[in-house]
């Protein structure tokens, strides 16, 4: 009787240990199933990201990780979303004649490169900042290096934005109040870090970082501008501040859903790639 009980309790337990590893198999290759249904992986190539992701040919630690490239994923995307895409005006990852007839649904050129930067404003509004004291538009001095979002607004009729539309945002390195033209506004506080630039002859003193401000500039409806997190005249990022032109929806590949681990990055026969992969936590945006 003993005998007969100890082996159905064996029996028990080696059918529940099956089980378990069955639901672990089944779990894995779900896991694996949906990661290349929905998911496709990128690996950071540049320093234009930099603090945020690690990146540069040559390094041992740049961030590898993976991309929602679903339509649901790129038609919610969020204010400082990180997303991968090709720039309209560069002729690598467009031909001539889809820029020329702004068709953008398929990256066509010679060598078409994805790019990873953070989107700052939408289509319908205008953003503005400025890195030293002549060009602040009569905004407080203290609003140096910050980021304001603006309503769009051209009086004049010149098809240029006036920058003297209502303020809908503003963001800094920290949060705090400001008053403009005897309003107060609560600076938020960014979600993330800006590279500060380290080169004494940057162009504005005024500035702890290295970019050139930028005149009020109106986004237009369906359009995104995008900028990247290094901000320090090192490896500076080539974005829509650079080039004050955003980029289309049709541009966007995808939106950044977790960085897995580093890798080192090799320049083999013209191809970068990502290789001697170590993985860690993931590290989800």
């Amino acid at each position: 009787m003993q005998n007969t009980t100890k082996k159905k309790r064996i029996g028990s337990i080696a059918w529940a240990a099956i089980y378990l590893v069955l639901v672990g198999i089944f779990a894995c290759s779900a896991t694996l199933i949906f990661h290349s249904t929905y998911f496709s992986s990128i690996y950071v190539s540049g320093t234009s990201m930099s603090p945020t992701l690690l990146g540069g040919e040559g390094t041992d630690k740049a961030n590898f990780g993976i991309i929602d490239t679903t339509d649901w994923a790129r038609k919610n995307i969020k204010r400082f979303d990180i997303v991968t895409t090709y720039f309209p005006w560069d002729s690598n990852d467009y031909s001539e004649e889809s820029r020329n007839n702004n068709d953008y649904s398929e990256a066509d050129g010679p060598d078409p490169t994805y790019k990873i930067k953070r989107v700052i404003a939408f289509g319908g509004e205008t953003i503005f900042y400025f890195t030293s004291n002549n060009q602040s538009n009569s905004f407080p001095l203290g609003l140096i290096d910050h980021i304001i979002i603006l309503e769009s607004r051209d009086d004049d009729g010149d098809g240029h934005d006036d920058g003297t539309g209502s303020i809908k945002a503003i963001f800094g390195d920290e949060a705090k109040t400001v008053i403009v033209n005897e309003i107060s506004y609560k600076v938020k506080k960014l979600p993330f870090n800006r590279a500060i630039s380290k080169d004494p002859m940057r162009p504005n003193p005024e500035s702890k970082y290295g970019r050139s401000s930028i005149e009020p500039f109106a986004v237009p409806k369906g359009s995104y501008f995008v900028m990247g997190d290094n901000w320090s005249s090192q490896g500076r990022s080539v974005d829509s501040g650079y080039k004050e032109t955003p980029i289309f929806f049709d541009n966007i590949v995808g939106v950044l859903v977790a960085i897995e681990g580093t890798c080192r990055i090799t320049f083999d026969g013209g191809i970068n790639k990502c290789v001697d992969r170590h993985y860690s936590w993931p590290v989800f945006y």
